[in-house]
């Protein structure tokens, strides 16, 4: 469901010396997010988490189609130290109340695996 609505590039890039791989993480937009309360539209953002790491992207007021263009980077270990996949969870940023669950989406850790296998390293979905 949450694949369908939001949009991201995942791009990974090595530094030029060995070390640790970046994996960049674009939020790009999301699509016909559900009406959460009775009296606004969703005040949605995401949050981020991957290897113990997370992220919160800014909050768009009031849309159902809320477009970030936020980049965030992972640190990314050996492939053999990949346990957690890439977790997004979109939330209705609420000012009184605990903010509310909209939808999930994992990336696996075979799919992180994966694209730092790939030649170039981008993958758009």
């Amino acid at each position: 469901w949450l694949r369908r609505r939001l949009s991201s590039v995942i791009m990974l890039g090595e530094s030029p010396n060995v070390g640790p791989k970046t994996l960049e993480v674009t939020l790009v937009s999301a699509r016909h997010l559900p009406k959460m309360d009775i009296f606004n539209k969703v005040d949605p953002y995401v949050k981020l988490e991957f290897n113990g790491v997370e992220y919160e992207s800014e909050v768009c007021r009031n849309t159902f189609s809320p477009e970030w263009g936020q980049k965030f980077c992972f640190l990314v270990p050996e492939p053999s130290q990949i346990f957690e996949g890439l977790r997004l969870a979109v939330l209705d940023w609420e000012r009184f109340a605990e903010d509310s669950p909209v939808g999930f989406a994992e990336i696996s850790p075979a799919s992180i695996v994966e694209i730092m296998q790939l030649e170039d390293g981008a993958v758009s979905e």
